[in-house]
């Protein structure tokens, strides 16, 4: 694990996030740890894979409640 500075953090921090796959970074300020930047860690088995995966995910979780569309016979404060 790499330490650096949290004002050479800021100065190269594209370049910095490139390499944390191989090395991870401790960040410091005045030399004490303040973060530890690791490469993140992706559940393969959550992540939907294609298009239809992701939009039949929510299937079934919706419930209709009678009609959304026609207009309700209360006022609002809002059209006040």
């Amino acid at each position: 694990m790499k330490e650096i500075s949290v004002t050479e953090f800021k100065a190269h921090c594209t370049q910095i996030l490139r390499e944390v796959a191989d090395t991870p970074y401790t960040v410091t300020k005045r030399g004490k740890p303040i973060a530890v930047i690791t490469p993140a860690k992706e559940d393969e088995k959550k992540r939907p894979k294609t298009i239809d995966e992701f939009m039949g995910s929510m299937r079934g979780s919706v419930s209709r409640y009678g009609d959304i569309i026609s207009p309700i016979d209360e006022e609002w404060d809002a059209c006040k």
